[in-house]
């Protein structure tokens, strides 16, 4: 009986013992979540869109971390001729949550989302603020048909609206564009949707894409000069001042050929003087001064900056990397893709889409340019994706949008994509 007894006992505490480790298991293996079961590569969810629209591959996804969800526009654009709408998706189950009414076009629109959520969508005439808990417009601002000029005369200024970014203060700042007789401005609209200021002297033929902000609400980008002078532009976000402004030969309007560094210096691809080809420029956000400039040439093309300084960068048939610092370039391995869509995570890995034996994949690179790992699925679109917060990987597909398990998140210095940050801000402080 005693022996009974015993033998009992320690069965139970071997019973115990061996359970704790296993009960423990998912900590070891995810801290923030002891639950977590899906492994890297794993389908977490399909979202498809439903109705004759479709889903633009443009850059126009955007996510919030607070309220764990995903926008996209999706229109019938010149085929069913449908007014874009606005989607939002849970980012943690792939379920929509609303569609937002119509938008003023049938092309998708970019996307910026608020330090407080609000949704902020590029119309073609009109700038809408969307309430995220249920898609309905806060409030929509129209480019004015008419404005005053610095000489006091009454100027027509209906037009398109160009780059959109998101300043420090929650104010965006924005450029209107187009053909025709139109005089062009730069524009600042509060948060509820109120204009600060406009300048019709700094905008010259229209700032149709490409405004990025530094940590200190300064504002660079690109005009032409009504004569045709190519200029890059330094403003006070709050005010529009000019801080400065340096003339060139020739530029590429390409919505991010202007990133910023950590410490504040500016990266493009200009061509300084007339019949010189594109060069990488590193200027000084304080008075334009050149810092330093590549020794080849660099097309002007969809730009990103890792958190170890390396800039990447598509340059006619292949991937090549710079050095910041000293513009030094070197190819990137064989991989021949433009990076228009793509990401730089946490871990320093440069992660796209692009078409592998014909297969489609989301592709996470090594610095070396070898493949860490890679995930196939038919259909996806490469032009953007999004690495989040809580390490997943949502990508455009065919009539929706897909998400994956990944292993890190996005990086949180340099510029990792193409609008710096998953929510488009264009703002390095994001």
């Amino acid at each position: 009986m005693k022996f009974t007894k015993f033998l009992y006992l320690t069965i139970l505490v071997l019973g115990l013992f061996f359970m704790i480790p296993f009960s423990g298991c998912g900590l070891l293996e995810d801290e923030d979540d002891p639950m977590v079961t899906s492994q890297v590569g794993d389908t977490l969810w399909v979202h498809n869109s439903t109705g004759e629209e479709y889903i633009s591959s443009g850059p126009s996804l955007a996510y919030d971390h607070s309220l764990k969800a995903v926008y996209y526009p999706k229109s019938g654009g010149q085929i069913n001729w449908t007014p874009t709408t606005i989607v939002a998706v849970d980012a943690t189950t792939g379920v929509q949550k609303w569609t937002s009414p119509d938008l003023d076009h049938i092309g998708a629109g970019k996307l910026v989302i608020g330090d407080d959520g609000t949704i902020y969508v590029v119309g073609f005439y009109t700038l809408y603020a969307i309430n995220p808990s249920n898609g309905q417009f806060k409030w929509t601002w129209e480019i004015p048909a008419e404005l005053t000029n610095s000489d006091g005369n009454q100027v027509y200024t209906y037009g398109q609206i160009g780059g959109v970014s998101l300043l420090s203060s929650g104010d965006l700042l924005l450029g209107s564009g187009g053909s025709g007789t139109h005089a062009r401005s730069i524009f600042n609209i509060s948060s509820t949707g109120v204009m600060n200021w406009y300048n019709l002297d700094i905008n010259g033929w229209g700032v149709i894409s490409g405004i990025s902000i530094d940590a200190n609400d300064n504002a660079y980008y690109y005009a032409k000069q009504d004569d045709q002078t190519p200029t890059l532009y330094s403003i006070v976000g709050a005010t529009g001042a000019v801080r400065w402004s340096k003339e060139f030969s020739f530029y590429n309007s390409a919505d991010n050929n202007i990133i910023i560094t950590p410490s504040g210096s500016l990266i493009c691809s200009i061509a300084l003087n007339a019949g010189e080809p594109f060069h990488m420029y590193q200027f000084n956000s304080s008075n334009g001064a050149i810092e330093w400039k590549s020794a080849d040439e660099a097309e002007a093309s969809t730009k990103l900056l890792g958190p170890d300084g390396k800039i990447y960068q598509y340059n006619w048939g292949g991937l090549v990397t710079f050095t910041s610092g000293v513009g030094q370039k070197t190819k990137f391995g064989d991989v021949n893709i433009r990076i228009n869509g793509a990401v730089i995570n946490s871990d320093n890995q440069l992660a796209m889409v692009h078409d592998i034996s014909w297969v489609t994949n989301v592709v996470f690179y090594d610095q070396d340019a070898t493949i860490d790992w890679n995930i196939a699925y038919d259909g996806m679109g490469g032009n953007v994706m999004i690495v989040t917060d809580d390490k997943k990987v949502i990508v455009y597909k065919a009539g929706g949008l897909v998400a994956f398990q990944g292993e890190t998140t996005e990086a949180v210095s340099g510029w990792p994509s193409r609008y710096h940050d998953y929510r488009n801000t264009n703002n390095v402080s994001k």
